[in-house]
């Protein structure tokens, strides 16, 4: 099925992880912003980026 819709939409593969990076990024961003995310997970996050 994921090959169907890969052959009829051509996206390079360096593309299609780029723009998944960055929505993740912005998403995780705009919910910071709201202070919609727990601190925890903030904590958890610098933890992981530290090592």
């Amino acid at each position: 099925m994921f090959e169907l819709v890969r052959s009829r939409v051509l996206v390079s593969e360096a593309a299609l992880q780029s723009s998944l990076a960055i929505g993740s990024v912005g998403t995780l961003f705009w919910l910071l912003l709201g202070d919609q995310i727990h601190p925890l997970i903030v904590y958890l996050l610098q933890l992981y980026l530290s090592f």
